[in-house]
């Protein structure tokens, strides 16, 4: 489950169909759309490009493939491949996402060329002990992956 503008952020394009755009709401679509990875789609369709605008079950649930990953990009989970991404207003359980006591999601952003990767951490900190007791996990934000885009990778560090 990814944001609306999750690939437009790492600047990724897909290479079959589309990604999803930002502002895009998917909330009222009974079968919604997913992004699926470049090897689910050799695997499962046989590369098939009439994939696109086609119903699937993933899961055990119907969703619509608006596009394929490129062959390189497999999520940003180290270790874990992600072969299928769902935009957060379409999640079925959307109403499960108040509840502040699990981690659902990780937080992702790209710094501007010249920009200090410990001045950001900083500032996450900061905004992080802002929140108030509802929100128990932001308290711990403590961001240890930076990646950076080369040559078609994501490359990752801790600092």
């Amino acid at each position: 489950m990814v944001s609306e503008n999750h690939f437009s952020v790492l600047g990724i394009n897909a290479a079959l169909g589309r990604t999803f755009g930002a502002g895009e709401d998917w909330s009222g679509h009974k079968v919604p759309p997913v992004v699926i990875s470049h090897g689910l789609w050799q695997r499962r369709f046989g590369g098939d490009p009439s994939v696109v605008g086609r119903t699937a079950v993933f899961n055990g649930r119907h969703a619509v493939i608006l596009g394929v990953a490129p062959r390189w990009f497999d999520g940003l989970d180290q270790g874990n491949a992600t072969e299928v991404w769902l935009p957060v207003s379409a999640w079925p359980s959307y109403a499960d996402l108040k509840d502040r006591g699990g981690r659902v999601f990780d937080l992702l952003g790209r710094l501007r060329p010249g920009v200090n990767v410990e001045k950001v951490h900083a500032e996450l900190d900061t905004i992080a002990r802002r929140f108030p007791t509802p929100f128990p996990l932001l308290t711990r934000v403590s961001p240890s992956w930076c990646g950076q885009k080369r040559n078609g990778s994501i490359g990752s560090s801790t600092p």
